[in-house]
């Protein structure tokens, strides 16, 4: 028996791995209760601060560091991109989670629309 050459719709494929990505990323999220590392703690408590306080706060945390003086928020746009999941949900944890997952998203499809304009069209059909 001999397969026929299916040719999948051009959007089809890249839709079934984008959404396999997606899933692949909550379910590495909602796989443990806590959120992966230190950083995520810090990324999505320094969102919690900008929502209590705006964006000018004191971060006495930094007592040790060059930050001590003079602190600046070197990954503001994170930290807004995080913010409306902070006012959206009360566990800061779960903010945490799918704020994550939204970046991954983000993320995931950045990637696809740069390797579509510049990827060779040999190599896509």
């Amino acid at each position: 028996m001999k397969l026929r050459n299916v040719k999948l719709p051009s959007i089809l494929a890249p839709g079934i791995i984008i959404l396999a990505l997606v899933l692949y990323s909550i379910l590495l999220q909602f796989s443990s209760p806590n959120l992966y590392g230190v950083d995520s703690y810090y990324h999505i408590k320094v969102a919690s601060l900008i929502k209590t306080y705006g964006l000018h706060y004191d971060f006495r945390w930094a007592k040790f560091s060059t930050f001590t003086n003079a602190f600046a928020d070197k990954d503001l746009i994170l930290h807004l991109i995080a913010l409306p999941f902070v006012y959206i949900i009360p566990n800061i944890v779960t903010a945490g989670k799918i704020a994550t997952i939204f970046i991954s998203i983000l993320f995931i499809l950045t990637f696809y629309f740069i390797l579509r304009k510049y990827l060779s069209q040999e190599l896509t059909a």
